[in-house]
């Protein structure tokens, strides 16, 4: 799991499955600061790290600024098929931080939960997270569609009686307050290392969402 030439740790090393020339060994680590990912830095974390000789273990547990819970759990072990990876992760995720166009605007605002549990086999770690299989759920409060309006399109379709006016009701589309999506929640299922988010709807004030 950890780099031991100060180099950046290759897939190789991050789900190695022991220690470099048999070593074992109990880490525990407090940062001072921890990027969990992009957008999530925090404060409060301690890291664990675990090498019997029979599996390699990560632990960490940290908590976000406003007090949500961060656990993440991996496992890396030798197996028939070459080589076992499994972990669970449990984290919040800011969706403006995550959910952006390519020109990095935000798309969409609000705070998203997941939780997963997820395990792999494989001849490499490579190997292993192409197959990576798992299940979980997500639950989000507060979400908001930014920069779109149905409001004013409708408004504006309900009038429109040319091309003109047709265009201009698609362009009020894309801007405006946005469109609140209230709490969500649904399941959240992994095959063969692909993710896949469960249909889910919202039915608000400005619009549903399906």
């Amino acid at each position: 799991f950890l780099p031991w030439n100060g180099k950046p740790a290759s897939m190789e090393q991050t789900f190695a499955k022991a220690l470099p020339l048999g070593l074992t060994a109990n880490l525990s680590v407090r940062p001072d600061k921890l990027e969990v990912y992009q957008g999530l830095t925090v404060d409060d974390s301690q890291i664990e790290v675990t090498a019997t000789g029979q599996d390699t273990r990560l632990a960490l547990f940290a908590k976000a600024a406003a007090g949500e819970k961060i656990a993440i759990d991996l496992a890396s072990k030798p197996g028939a098929g070459g080589q076992e990876i499994a972990g669970h992760v449990e984290m919040p995720f800011n969706l403006a931080e995550q959910l952006k166009l390519a020109d990095g605007s935000a798309i969409v605002s609000g705070e998203a939960r997941v939780d997963i549990a997820f395990n792999a086999k494989g001849l490499s770690p490579g190997g292993a997270l192409a197959a990576l299989s798992g299940s979980g759920n997500f639950a989000m409060g507060n979400g908001q569609l930014l920069n779109i309006s149905p409001q004013n399109f409708t408004k504006l379709m309900a009038g429109a009686k040319d091309a003109v006016a047709l265009r201009d009701a698609f362009v009020a589309l894309h801007h405006g307050d946005g469109v609140a999506l209230g709490g969500m929640s649904g399941g959240i299922s992994i095959v063969d290392g692909v993710g896949t988010v469960s249909p889910f709807s919202t039915n608000g004030a400005d619009a549903d969402i399906l």
